[in-house]
């Protein structure tokens, strides 16, 4: 790394870093532009929405860039307008204009907070394939606005024009060529240097009228926004979307709060779940936040997570300087009005590029576990209704279960309630055991142990490196008590599971082990013949979480614990 957290970078090279940052956070100012062309909302209104949703960013990536007590996750982990906002802000919108929208927004901070608090301890409601699934849905949820809009078509029943079109494959196709085959800086920009290909392609088509480019140069370059589209309103009705977003960014942000522990830490070995709630918690006061001063709900970037890793910056200094350019951006009414006048072919290609993102990592995110049975059907089920979700979109219900339309039509919502709902229903019977005989002279020793854990892993859904650790502590443990003629009359090994705990219990009758404190010395393997079994048992609680030994009757009992 050239920069590590903690490392305070020289100023020019801290700025430029920064900026770089900040222009590739400003590629998510499409998002809000979408709830604007969605909504209809007035030039005024949309350019201090806009404004509010580049100052909350800005706020919030400072915020993330701290290490406070409860405050800031301590790593570049910027904050980004949220896609899956885009929804139950739209809704808030057209019932109660952005001072619901705001309202509701805070709340969902708000509900971030309370899980921030607990996170540990609801650990078992997102597991991976939970997590991915949320994220994948997330993008789902916008791909009918994306085409619409990547046709150029503001409604279903607008004319199609071929220069949108146009616009739009040369937008989308120049973020691809840049993403693949970009070189240097390229690389780390494709999105924001799609847009600008998009703009001239849409200036030489006509659909950026010379209007509007005089328009954009007589702003003045200092204004403060002026909150006079705020008065906040609550409305319980659209509360469930709101709560589901919040927790799309929660998955999202312990996923890429993950991300930073691994490339900070060459050790990392589990995942800091104090991390998870101080950030956590920190998205929830920055969506407070937002919701206060009138802005798109927030979440944090996995692309500038990508970035510090390319750059081999993760200084979170950086962070800092990239929040304070974008709260001075905020403030600057060129900004706002160059994203205000992008064409709608532009944006859809822009959101196109976003969700193939979104679902892609979703995708990582599940398939980061095993498949088993009671995973199948959590995945399949939730996508299904999901994918459905539309079609309730017909069905008229009763008055008094009116409220269940904000759940069905939803397909992020319905989703992720199936999924927690069945992950909770799945967790019935979920510890699983099995059991072998090993005994003296197998031949084949290694081929034993490693097909007994991986047979048993697959069929149970446990991680591969998990059970990889495992398989090479079993081995270690089997080997050296043949070895030293400890296990004469064979060893049971027990393996369980119960999605959080991997577990090896090995029982044998014969003289007790002892565990080293410490790693036998160099003189003491040359003098002692048994320290070689001390330096097995070293390695097996160097592969484990924790090895203990206990004795009951003439059986002895060998626990080797690894987190999952």
């Amino acid at each position: 790394m050239t920069y590590t957290t903690e490392e305070i970078p020289p100023p020019v090279p801290c700025f430029l870093l920064g900026l770089q940052h900040a222009l590739l956070i400003a590629t998510s100012f499409v998002f809000p532009l979408i709830l604007i062309r969605a909504s209809g909302m007035g030039t005024s209104e949309a350019g201090f929405f806009l404004s509010m949703t580049i100052m909350a960013v800005g706020i919030g990536t400072i915020l993330q860039s701290l290490k406070g007590h409860y405050i800031g996750s301590g790593f570049l982990c910027p904050s980004f307008a949220a896609l899956f906002f885009i929804p139950p802000a739209t809704a808030a919108y057209a019932l109660g204009g952005l001072g619901l929208m705001s309202a509701m927004t805070a709340m969902s901070g708000v509900f971030q907070i309370a899980i921030s608090r607990v996170i540990s301890r609801l650990r078992f409601l997102f597991p991976p394939e939970v997590t991915g699934l949320v994220i994948i849905m997330a993008g789902i949820s916008a791909i009918p606005f994306s085409i619409q809009s990547f046709l150029g078509m503001e409604n279903l029943k607008a004319q199609f024009i071929s220069e949108d079109l146009l616009i739009a494959i040369i937008t989308l196709g120049v973020i691809v060529i840049a993403s693949i085959w970009g070189k240097g800086s390229m690389k780390l920009y494709p999105a924001f240097i799609g847009i600008i290909a998009g703009y001239i392609a849409a200036f030489f088509c006509g659909q950026i009228p010379t209007s509007s480019v005089f328009t954009f140069l007589t702003f003045p370059l200092i204004e403060l926004p002026k909150p006079i589209f705020l008065s906040w309103s609550f409305d319980s009705s659209i509360l469930l979307p709101f709560i589901i977003a919040a927790f799309a960014g929660v998955f999202k942000t312990i996923g890429n709060l993950t991300s930073c522990q691994k490339i900070n830490d060459a050790d990392w070995i589990r995942s800091d779940m104090e991390n998870y709630s101080r950030g956590t918690l920190t998205e929830g006061v920055t969506n407070i936040i937002c919701g206060a001063i009138g802005g798109l709900g927030q979440s944090t970037s996995s692309g500038n997570i990508g970035l510090s890793l390319a750059t081999g910056a993760t200084s979170r200094r950086i962070g800092i300087i990239a929040g304070i350019i974008l709260v001075f951006l905020a403030v600057f009414p060129p900004v706002s009005s160059f994203f205000l006048i992008m064409p709608l072919p532009v944006i859809g290609a822009a959101l196109v590029y976003s969700i193939c993102y979104m679902v892609m990592t979703g995708m990582e995110v599940m398939m980061t576990r095993m498949m088993d049975t009671r995973r199948f059907f959590t995945i399949g089920i939730s996508l299904v209704f999901g994918f459905g979700a539309s079609t309730f979109s017909s069905v008229v219900l009763p008055i008094e279960y009116s409220w269940l339309a904000t759940i069905l039509t939803s397909p992020l919502t319905l989703s992720t309630i199936i999924a927690i709902l069945l992950t909770l229903v799945f967790r019935i019977g979920i510890k699983q055991q099995a059991t072998i005989k090993i005994m003296p002279g197998d031949e084949n020793l290694a081929d034993t142990v490693f097909s007994f854990i991986d047979q048993n892993a697959r069929m149970w859904g446990a991680r591969r490196d998990v059970a990889t650790k495992a398989g090479s502590a079993l081995l270690e443990l089997m080997e050296s008590g043949f070895s030293f003629e400890i296990f004469n009359t064979g060893a049971t090994v027990t393996l369980s599971f119960d999605e959080y705990n991997f577990d090896i219990l090995v029982e044998y009758q014969g003289d007790p082990i002892t565990i080293p404190e410490d790693v036998p010395s160099h003189e003491e393997l040359m003098e002692d013949p048994d320290s070689f079994l001390q330096l097995a048992l070293a390695l097996v609680r160097k592969h484990s979480d924790s090895l203990s030994v206990t004795r009951s009757g003439e059986m002895n009992k060998v626990f080797v614990h690894f987190e999952h």
